[in-house]
């Protein structure tokens, strides 16, 4: 699928974080993964890569935009719905202003994806998210495919 977990020859910078990773020519570095402090979000991520890794494209702009897997051509990014009232992703249900972190997320989610020839999805935990989600990608022309996977 993608090389062995743990032979990494290289180390990039994700943020404030030191990466040991491996090349994966021309779309990008398969590489450690940040574990994650709570634990329902540490087994979903870990349910969409059991290899526990990330990986991590080079953005146009700099920098790397990370996920959870990469699937063929496609970039899977995990989305666990934690609160049934208010989830940051029940976009329709929240003020306003707060859609922008979401669309610049997913904005620069494409940019990434796109320079390399990729596609992205999001594997969101809760139906309601899901279809808020693809409702709002589609209104603003977000080439993001939103699919449910349960927790």
């Amino acid at each position: 699928m993608h090389g062995l977990p743990g032979t990494y020859s290289t180390q990039i910078q994700w943020g404030i974080h030191i990466i040991d990773a491996r090349p994966v020519k021309g779309k990008g570095f398969w590489g450690k993964r940040i574990p994650q402090k709570n634990a329902r979000v540490e087994a979903f991520e870990l349910k969409i890569n059991p290899n526990n890794e990330s990986f991590y494209v080079p953005h146009p702009n700099g920098g790397y935009v990370q996920f959870e897997n990469l699937v063929l051509s496609s970039l899977q990014d995990g989305k666990l719905i934690q609160k049934v009232k208010g989830s940051i992703y029940h976009i329709y249900e929240r003020p306003e202003f707060l859609r922008k972190p979401i669309l610049d997320e997913a904005t620069r989610q494409i940019q990434a994806a796109t320079s390399k020839g990729l596609s992205v999805e999001w594997l969101v935990s809760e139906q309601r998210a899901v279809v808020q989600l693809t409702r709002f990608f589609q209104e603003n022309h977000i080439n993001i495919t939103v699919k449910f996977l349960a927790e």
